[in-house]
């Protein structure tokens, strides 16, 4: 119902000022599954890896 509202043409032009695609991307974001629990380990894991290089770069 939401979708229809926003992508409904609209002669106001206050109304039509306002882009439809921010709101179409809102509304997918929302509706997208969850990250699975491995995509979250591999991203936790890359913040020591570069934090550990970033170590070991300003000694040299």
């Amino acid at each position: 119902m939401l979708l229809k509202l926003t992508t409904r043409q609209s002669a106001n032009a206050l109304i039509k000022s306002f882009s439809t695609k921010p709101v179409f991307l809102r509304i997918q974001m929302l509706t997208q599954s969850p990250s699975s629990p491995m995509q979250k380990l591999k991203f936790l894991l890359i913040v020591p890896i570069l934090a550990l290089t970033t170590v070991l770069c300003s000694f040299l």
